[in-house]
């Protein structure tokens, strides 16, 4: 074994068969393997590895994939989170460790952001599945916990039990504490399907895709938490500007750019209707909408996706990073009643509306009493008071 003990995290459901198949590729590889299952049925399980320990705590309950850090809690050496419906390569922990260092996430399934962004699962981000074949190392904007390595340090002073408002948003609160403590996130190179995909059982991405009414349906919550705390990355130094009019689904073998071999400094804008309709986007170089630039007095001279265009373009020499700007919409209460403007809420939640401006002075009693503890000092209610409103409204 390793001078350094590895403690593996893990958080179920309760419902998977998968889970058997990812315990018993992964305990092997640590000192301990604790899962936390989400049902409270911890005596079903059977003919696991002794080094593999169940649990559950009555008095928080379901706490969703934060599971897999709270059964983590107070462990010292280097951890590991994982997921029960992967299967793990013989070799996975040793290959991670390859690239661990005390101030690293090391992962496999990673996440590149276009900018706006609209919807945390939008399909024009890029992503590299964990399944995925990858030839170069990366630096994402996020990495999954089920694929992920580090130092226990990240996370010793989180009590992830006061931590619900991440709930089956483990991603986004790894993600926070890396921001806060300066680590960097890097992902592997590996060859397709070397970890396994089991699928099959309803999760967080479906749910959240399909907008289910479940507590794993996080789409709004994510949208809203990572347009306010991740920034556009320093080294998009000039663009290209193309029309894909014909390309929205652009892939591995009709991917035009990366064939010609842009530089990563290099970034792509598109007209905004397209960048709203783009079905997917495997391209390092990321994508902006033309709506970045409408206050510019330089036109932008979009080409042709083609070989020929691409190779003849003019570059667009803009140097962009920093916070994403933010949209702000407005909404009349005057005449509101308090369920009307709960039921308004769902709507805006619906409709991935993350900030609105209040303005006018309700006339309703209930809601009067109700909207100074909503809103802040500029009459504002942001993507958790309108979460809020609108669980309320479901809830009645």
């Amino acid at each position: 074994m390793h001078k350094i003990k590895i403690f593996a995290g893990m958080a179920t459901t309760g419902d998977r068969n998968s889970i058997y198949e990812a315990i018993n590729s992964i305990a092997p590889q640590v000192d301990k393997l604790y899962v936390y299952d989400n049902s409270g049925k911890s005596n079903k399980f059977v003919l696991i590895p002794n080094n593999v320990v169940i649990c559950y705590d009555p008095k928080i309950g379901d706490i969703g994939d934060l599971g897999k850090f709270y059964v983590l809690q107070g462990k010292k050496g280097i951890h590991l989170t994982v997921d029960d419906d992967i299967i793990y390569p013989d070799d996975y922990v040793q290959r991670l460790l390859e690239l661990y260092k005390p101030n690293r996430i090391v992962g496999v399934h990673a996440v590149f952001f276009n900018f706006p962004i609209y919807n945390f699962f939008t399909t024009n981000r890029r992503v590299v599945k964990f399944n995925s074949w990858l030839h170069d190392q990366e630096t994402p904007d996020l990495l999954g916990t089920g694929t992920t390595l580090f130092n226990h340090t990240l996370m010793e002073n989180v009590k992830v039990q006061n931590e619900i408002f991440f709930k089956n948003m483990a991603d986004l609160l790894l993600l926070r504490q890396a921001k806060r403590f300066n680590y960097k996130l890097i992902t592997i190179t590996r060859n397709f399907n070397w970890l396994k995909d089991l699928g099959g059982a309803e999760n967080i991405y479906a749910s959240s895709t399909n907008n289910l009414s479940n507590d794993m349906n996080t789409v709004y919550k994510q949208t809203g938490y990572i347009n306010n705390h991740l920034k556009i990355p320093k080294g998009m130094n000039y663009a290209l500007c193309i029309d894909f009019p014909d390309n929205l689904n652009i892939n591995y073998y009709n991917d035009f750019i990366s064939k010609l071999n842009f530089p990563d400094s290099c970034y792509i804008i598109t007209k905004h209707n397209q960048f709203m309709l783009m079905k997917s986007w495997p391209i390092k170089n990321r994508l902006f909408s033309d709506i970045f630039f409408n206050n510019i007095n330089e036109k932008l001279i979009f080409c042709d996706y083609n070989l020929e265009s691409l190779k003849n373009a003019s570059l667009f020499k803009k140097n962009i990073f920093g916070a994403l700007p933010k949209k702000m919409y407005k909404m009349n209460i005057s005449e509101m009643t308090l369920e009307h403007f709960l039921k308004t809420c769902v709507y805006l939640k619906n409709n991935l509306v993350l900030k609105i401006k209040l303005e006018g002075n309700p006339n309703n009693q209930k809601l009067k009493d109700r909207i100074f503890d909503i809103c802040n000092k500029n009459f504002e209610i942001d993507y958790i008071s309108i979460d809020k409103c609108a669980s309320e409204y479901s809830d009645q």
